[in-house]
């Protein structure tokens, strides 16, 4: 069994996040590949699939996106979970990503999306990042979960390998 893990990320944290997600499923002994969304170029191979993107003014970042929708018949067929990072922990009201959940399970038929707060830090951003930034008083910082992003891993290699 091998599970492809793709990605879509702006200034880093969420492919940090999808390669915490690869480790503990390769702890739990599941054979994974980790791709940049815009590497993906057939999902039919995998025997699930995970996809997470960076989320920006409610939306995922266009790669991510495009891979769901360039493959959707393909993952209607298997397992597949999606992950969004950007969640303020500070601000738990605000879900970064509810515009698209119900449209990202639709979509995919994912199992199951996963909300991650993220790392905010000024270096990097443009003028329209630094005013969302105030707008929704979000303070900058590392607010990586890991225990939350490995325990949401590992119960997705125990439902692959008990499916097996």
């Amino acid at each position: 069994m091998t599970v492809l893990v793709a990605y879509a990320s702006k200034h880093g944290s969420t492919a940090e996040v999808a390669e915490g997600i690869t480790d503990a499923l390769v702890d739990r002994h599941v054979a994974v590949e980790l791709l940049a969304a815009t590497d993906v170029r057939d999902v039919g191979r995998y025997d699930a699939v995970i996809v997470g993107s960076a989320v920006y003014y409610g939306r995922w970042l266009a790669a991510a996106h495009g891979l769901l929708v360039q493959h959707r018949q393909e993952l209607l067929a298997k397992p597949v979970w999606v992950f969004s990072v950007g969640r303020i922990p500070q601000r738990p009201e605000i879900d970064i990503a509810a515009p698209q959940v119900v449209w990202l399970l639709a979509t995919s038929g994912a199992r199951e999306h996963q909300s991650f707060a993220g790392r905010l830090t000024p270096a990097g951003l443009d003028w329209r990042e630094r005013s969302a930034v105030r707008v929704v008083r979000a303070p900058y910082g590392d607010y990586l979960d890991w225990p939350q992003i490995v325990a949401w891993a590992e119960g997705i290699a125990d439902e692959l390998v008990a499916s097996r």
